[in-house]
This record gives C-alpha cells, structure tokens and sequence, in this order.
C-alpha cells in the first residue's frame, strides 16, 4: 500500500522569491531568525512534514519512503494507468481512426502519481508539484519486496488539487486549468497534450471512458469530452445551479450515467447529461 503520511517539523526560515539572494542584509536576517528560535527567544514555528509511504500488504512493514520538501503540502494523489507506447509524434487525420483502434490494446502501467501546493505569502502565487513513482521490486532477501522509483518530480505554476487518467494519459487540474499529458518513457517527462480553462479552483475530478467531470469550488460541476483524435477537451454542460463543489464522481447502472456531485453543506446530488432537453443547459 502507498500511503500519504505527515507529520509536525520545525519550519525553519526559507528564501522566497521575494527577496534577492545576492543581498547580503537577505541572509542576515535569516541567520537572525534562525539564530532567534534556537536561542529559544521566539518559539519554533511547526508546519506538516509530508512524505509518501510504501507499507506491506500483509504485514504493514515500512518497505520505503520518500520525504517532500519543506512546506510542501500533499494535496492530491491518485493510482492511474499510463500508456507504455511512444506519443510524441502528433498524427495525421487520414490516420485518426486506425490510430484510435491500435491504442485501444496498448500497454499500460499503474503508476503512483501526488500533487502538492507549496503556499508562500499574500505576495505571491501558490506553486506546486508533481511527483511520478513507479513501485518495483527491491534487492531484498524479504519475499514480494518493493520499492519506490521516482519517476519524475516537476515544479507547475499552481498547486495540483485533482488527479485522474484517461486512455493512458494523466489528468491534472493545477489551480484553474485542467492539463492533459502523456509520459515520455525515454525522456522521463510528461509533455502537453491538451488543457481547459475551468473557472476559479478545481476541487475534485473523475474520469470515465473518454468523459471527464469535475467540480469548481464556487461554480460547480462541469462535464467535458476527450477527443483523442483531435486532442481536445470539448465542453458539454455544466449545473447552473452554483454550489460549492468539494467531492465529484461518476455513476454507471443500466446503461445511464450520472454525474455525483458532493458539496459543502453535505448535500449530494446526481444528475444527468441531457443535451436535447430543451430545459436544460447541457
């Protein structure tokens, strides 16, 4: 099992991209700082530690770890499937179809992805980070041991709030985009595939099939296709009634589909996608 782990740590002083390292008068006053809080005058700010954990099934032995950086809050993660087979050559249209029938059987691998948001002050953006690890296994005379392989760890403009794969490729919703990529296997990066202006701040996100739905925390719940062919997220409703949005999912029985959305005065609704009904948005 893999698990998101934190724990209270000493916050010591950090440079912020406010300030100007070539100063001497920067440095100064964060040796100031620290030299303050171990001469006890001023007590130790605390913030989480994260790290993830990777625990035996049977026994919940610790088999590894990986600690994140200093004030970095873990604030999605997610087990998706990525495809194994090389996409960075774009394809024409005449070849769409046959293209979409050869990836239907191609390989995957289920990989452990965690999005974090680093919050540094009113003056600035929140930033974030992805992190890709793949779990294999470890030189170790213990029977069924694994291990942790980092597989990538990239800095994005805003924090990583939701996680989901689609057709092989990953799903991110930083702060107010919703980015699709795939991993470049020989390269070891994640490159653009597509992406969709949402509205404020994407809370949660489900996939199903080439469909996505997710909730916005002041708009609400949104419904997009992926055209592969295309490499295109198309919009196709959303709920008009506004609400605050915290968890969204899918729902599949007897052939119809419904669209859950939980929101924060614990109510949950499920709803449907009827693009001919004249009384509806969508």
């Amino acid at each position: 099992y893999a698990v998101v782990l934190s724990t209270p740590t000493r916050c010591t002083p950090q440079m912020t991209e406010l300030m100007n390292p070539d100063d001497p008068a920067t440095k100064e006053e964060l040796e100031r700082q620290a030299a303050a809080c171990e001469a006890k005058a001023v007590p130790w700010p605390t913030t989480e530690g994260y790290r993830v954990a990777l625990f035996a099934a049977d026994t919940w032995q610790l088999l590894d770890r990986d600690d994140f950086e200093p004030e970095e809050e873990v604030v999605s993660a997610e087990a998706v499937l990525l495809s194994k087979e090389d996409r960075t050559t774009q394809h024409g249209h005449d070849d769409d179809e046959l293209n979409l029938r050869l990836r239907k059987g191609s390989e995957t691998t289920t990989v452990l992805c965690v999005g974090s948001g680093r919050p540094v002050d009113d003056d600035l953006p929140c930033r974030g980070k992805v992190r890709l690890y793949e779990v294999c296994p470890a030189m170790s005379s213990r029977r069924g041991a694994r291990k942790l392989l980092p597989l990538l760890a990239d800095a994005t403009k805003g924090p990583v709030t939701a996680i989901a794969c689609l057709s092989g490729y990953l799903i991110l919703a930083i702060a107010s985009k919703i980015m699709v990529y795939f991993y470049d296997w020989s390269t070891r990066r994640l490159i653009i595939a597509s992406f969709y202006d949402a509205q404020f701040y994407v809370s949660s996100m489900a996939a199903i099939k080439n469909y996505i739905v997710f909730g916005d925390v002041f708009k609400g719940l949104y419904f997009l296709r992926w055209r592969e062919e295309l490499r295109q997220l198309a919009f196709l409703g959303k709920d008009f009634n506004r609400s605050e949005v915290v968890a969204a999912g899918v729902l599949y029985d007897a052939g119809q589909l419904g669209l859950l959305s939980a929101d924060g005065h614990q109510n949950l609704s499920v709803l449907s996608y009827s693009p001919d009904n004249s009384e509806t948005g969508g």
